[in-house]
């Protein structure tokens, strides 16, 4: 188990970056965000049938993250919640929540999960992941186990874009150099102003430190289907 990481030097050294003025202002923008960072639990159940013929009840437990957009209104991943009977969220300071699958967008591998807007958690702030460019710094905060409670660091590696109008350009995927372990997908990628630029999706097997994210203009759009079909449904 990782031991967890409190000070800014030891944040700087595991992002593996130089302690410079510009870098601590960096880091303490991407710390003043990590209320909005969640841990999910999705659960899900069913039954089958042995060798004997009798049925069987069989249980799936998922884990990953996501975070708050606003009001109770969490991005994660398609892939963890979207076969989900029950779905736990851990804010940062350990408060369960239960939420409800709101919106799947699964070729996308992105939904949106909505806990009661009662509970105490700041929302992120998005970034405009058009803007992004290879070799730009940023950092997540892992979910995961192994990581919890630390900063990771890393760099774009490369970038998807549509080639089709009106999203010519576009970006529509990231490419990052960071390492992925078992409940970091969903976890958010901030740039250095600790504004969310993209969400952790999945990790090539086969190379090392070679994971992928969804841009956040991708999500902002998906958040803002979401709210006009609630209008258009008169649920606003």
């Amino acid at each position: 188990m990782a031991r967890k990481i409190l000070g800014l030097a030891a944040w700087l050294w595991l992002a593996g970056i130089p302690a410079a003025t510009a870098a601590e202002s960096s880091i303490a923008a991407v710390l003043d965000s990590a209320g909005a960072v969640v841990r999910i639990k999705a659960e899900a159940g069913g039954l089958f049938r042995d060798e004997s013929n009798r049925l069987r009840a069989v249980t799936s437990t998922r884990v990953g993250a996501g975070f708050i957009i606003e009001s109770g209104l969490i991005a994660t991943n398609a892939h963890t919640v979207q076969h989900a009977g029950k779905i736990t969220v851990i804010l940062r300071d350990s408060t369960e929540a239960q939420a409800t699958l709101v919106r799947l967008v699964p070729e996308q591998d992105l939904a949106l999960i909505q806990i009661p807007p009662s509970f105490p958690a700041p929302p992120a702030r998005l970034g405009d992941s058009d803007r992004l460019r290879i070799g730009d710094h940023v950092y997540t905060l892992p979910a995961s186990a192994l990581l919890q409670g630390t900063l990771n660091g890393g760099n774009i590696r490369g970038l998807g874009t549509s080639k089709r109008a009106p999203a010519k350009d576009a970006v529509t995927l990231i490419q990052l150099d960071f390492g992925l372990y078992q409940g970091d997908s969903g976890c958010p990628v901030f740039d250095r102003n600790g504004n969310v630029i993209g969400l952790i999706t999945a990790a090539l097997a086969a190379r090392d430190k070679v994971t992928f994210a969804i841009p956040s203009n991708m999500i902002r759009q998906i958040c803002l289907d979401y709210k006009n079909a609630r209008e258009d449904s008169g649920k606003a």
